[in-house]
């Protein structure tokens, strides 16, 4: 059961998803690191090579979730970060690997009765080859997404103990 005492981001789970031996797959799992060291204790954070049906069950211990991702997409300032919404039903996938964000959260509202915000943070790259470094793309891109994301933390903590305070 979760406590209903404020304390600061305790029930975020980011989730980095990505191959850190493909170039600039691994922009999910560099993006977990960073925020994994400087957010350890406040922000739990995973690493995964892709999302799996299991996934819904694990993130229903949680408030919020964050998907971070590499994409192959062109995006304004180098990644795009948006609340998803769950869809009305799932997108049919033939395997049971390689799920999308949105499966992951139709999944555990439908078996689990959850309610849990939850964000995508995708990330621009372009090199994508096994033994491939972190291109020069994917590294400006994957510093505005910290940037961007950390101050995005700052301003959600805020938030949250001045609804506390509201609240108490």
């Amino acid at each position: 059961m979760k406590s209903s005492k404020w304390s600061p981001m305790s029930e975020i789970l980011l989730i980095g998803i990505g191959n850190i031996s493909r170039g600039d797959d691994g922009i999910g799992w560099l993006f977990a690191d960073d925020i994994e060291s400087g957010f350890g204790k406040t922000i739990t954070v995973e690493k995964e090579f892709q999302l799996v049906v299991e996934d819904a069950l694990k993130i229903t211990g949680y408030d919020t979730v964050i998907f971070v991702d590499a994409s192959e997409n062109v995006l304004d300032n180098g990644f795009d970060f948006r609340k998803i919404d769950v869809p009305d039903v799932i997108k049919t996938e033939f395997t049971s690997h390689a799920q999308t964000p949105e499966n992951i959260m139709f999944l555990a509202s439908d078996l689990f009765k959850c309610t849990i915000d939850a964000y995508v943070l995708e990330i621009s790259g372009q090199d994508w080859e096994l033994g491939e470094d972190l291109s020069e793309y994917g590294r400006q891109n994957l510093h505005h997404a910290l940037t961007f994301f950390k101050t995005w933390l700052a301003e959600k903590s805020e938030n949250q103990f001045s609804a506390q305070l509201i609240n108490a």
